[in-house]
């Protein structure tokens, strides 16, 4: 893929704003969700490639779906896009566009994680 920093700053921005309207406009639970974001993150670096080297398209389908839905939660829209995206090529069983883009959606992962280190 090949991403340009601008690119990456693109598809990693967080709208705060965004983010505390999900929280009900409270920055504590807001801060919780980020916080819970992160260590989610952890464990789905690990568990993404496991899933896609053993072909374990249900949980894999669920776990970016699960990704999405977080994603969106802390004001994460284009990052949440692309899970969704990851999401629908394993409904539509294009399992060949996953392993082929997955090392560029973990790493555009890492950068997410870095962006919501950034504003905790």
């Amino acid at each position: 893929m090949g991403m340009t920093e601008e690119q990456i700053k693109e598809l990693t921005y967080i709208d705060e704003v965004m983010g505390l309207q999900f929280c009900a406009e409270s920055r504590d639970v807001y801060m919780e969700m980020l916080e819970i974001y992160l260590e989610q993150g952890e464990e789905y670096l690990e568990k993404l490639p496991l899933l896609v080297k053993n072909k374990d398209w249900k949980n894999y389908i669920i776990t970016v779906h699960g990704l999405k839905g977080t994603s969106m939660t802390i004001g994460a829209k284009a990052f949440s896009e692309k899970a969704k995206e990851q999401e629908f090529a394993g409904k539509e069983e294009r399992y060949e566009f996953i392993e082929q883009g997955l090392e560029d959606f973990l790493d555009l992962y890492r950068h997410m994680l870095e962006a919501v280190r950034g504003i905790m």
